[in-house]
């Protein structure tokens, strides 16, 4: 069982304690040099032990012996960076010392307390204190959540199997994880360069009902899919069919991942089943809203597109006939598979959420003609204006034949007049 922050901050500070009355074992120049080293602040505390300010850690101590000093007598200031020192030069036995306290985390407590400050001064060299850990500890305190995955070193990562990561991914040790975090990690470990080992993992983590599985669920499909991984496909629809008709939790995430992947790969037994439901799903829609995709709708068009956007308009020819939009519920249909072909889920007063699978109208010429006569739609007209762009295009006029000119009178000579002298 994972501790809690409350049981991590009396591991962290007691480690912290037996470090510092460590200390004296090892040279008080070499420890003072190994402050200067770190490269950290410290905090520098009044006569009752209330923060005063930052400031670099090899300012806080004159030399060495006033380290040592300051160690012997668990000075606070001592105590805060004490197993950062102890990192430098035992790292093993600093990490035996904070294994209780794993995983490292400075958000728990407040910046002036105690264990904010050792926590701060143990993540200035938490990679040499788990570079010291004994081979088989990672592993095991990986699987038990002990360590934070963006954290571990590359060198830590590698010592941790496929098997391990599954393992760990699918139950709720390591606690809630962000995508970015788990692609961090992801990319340190040597099975990013592995896309077999990646599929295979993808395998274990995917049945996961926790934070985790779904984080490195969700880096894995976009990796493999980035990579047109076709074997991959085949854990895709293992996990679709296994968390289908879910509609929230993690469950509902993995199988919308499972889902897009297959439609990056365009695996059309897939396609042109979600295809098929567009009918029943359509029948469904209660009215027309011109700023929202419906999410049932979602899925069989964007399957629609992905089995051939150049050839998309053929496919959904019939939902833009004049008997199809007659309707707003006709209407709507249209809309959405546009809106799915311009890639946007959501267009309402400046907010624009696209669709993770981009454009595709501009493939297919064939939506020019089809949009054509739905310019003045009283529900569409404004969309499909936006689309073709410029005026509607009518067919040229004859033009009238050139008016005969009417026969020039001739000008009458001007009356002669005479002068009178």
């Amino acid at each position: 069982m994972v501790p809690r922050a409350a049981e991590r901050a009396d591991a962290l500070v007691a480690g912290a304690r037996a470090a510092c009355l460590g200390l004296h074992r090892f040279d008080a120049k070499r420890l003072f040099a190994a402050l200067g080293r770190l490269g950290m602040t410290g905090t520098a505390y009044d006569d009752w032990g209330t923060t005063m300010e930052e400031v670099p850690a090899s300012e806080l101590f004159q030399n060495g012996a006033a380290l040592a000093k300051a160690c012997a007598g668990e000075d606070l200031r001592a105590i805060a960076i004490s197993l950062g020192l102890l990192a430098q030069v035992a790292p093993e036995e600093a990490y035996a010392l904070v294994q209780s306290a794993l995983p490292l985390d400075t958000t728990h407590f407040a910046p002036n307390y105690l264990e904010a400050y050792i926590q701060r001064a143990l993540h200035s060299v938490i990679d040499r204190v788990q570079e010291g850990a004994p081979a088989d500890a990672v592993e095991k305190d990986f699987v038990a959540g002990k360590l934070r995955p963006e954290a571990i070193p590359s060198a830590l990562a590698a010592r941790i199997p496929v098997e391990a990561l599954g393992a760990a991914a699918s139950g709720p040790a390591l606690g809630y994880l962000h995508h970015d975090e788990a692609k961090i990690f992801l990319q340190k470990h040597p099975v990013w360069s592995d896309l077999a080992g990646l599929t295979r993992l993808l395998d274990l983590v995917g049945d996961g009902t926790s934070h985790a599985a779904s984080a490195f669920s969700s880096v894995l499909f976009d990796r493999l899919g980035q990579e047109r991984h076709g074997p991959s496909i085949e854990v895709a629809l293992r996990l679709r069919a296994a968390h289908a008709g879910k509609v929230a939790g993690v469950a509902s995430l993995i199988g919308a991942s499972a889902f897009q992947h297959l439609l990056l790969l365009r695996h059309a037994p897939t396609l042109e089943a979600e295809l098929a439901q567009l009918t029943a799903r359509a029948a469904k829609v209660k009215a027309f809203d011109g700023h929202h995709t419906i999410p049932e709708l979602r899925g069989p068009i964007a399957a629609g597109f992905a089995l051939g956007p150049e050839t998309a308009s053929a496919r959904f020819a019939s939902w833009f006939a004049p008997k199809a939009v007659a309707s707003a519920r006709g209407a709507k249909v249209a809309h959405d598979i546009l809106r799915g072909g311009q890639g946007i889920v959501t267009d309402h007063d400046g907010t624009k959420l696209n669709a993770p699978l981009g454009a595709f109208l501009d493939a297919d010429p064939g939506w020019l003609a089809l949009l054509e006569p739905l310019r003045g739609h009283a529900l569409l007209g404004k969309l499909v204006k936006s689309i073709l762009g410029g005026p509607a295009k009518e067919p040229a006029a004859k033009k009238p034949a050139p008016k005969k000119k009417a026969a020039s009178k001739k000008k009458a000579a001007p009356k002669k007049t005479t002068k009178r002298r």
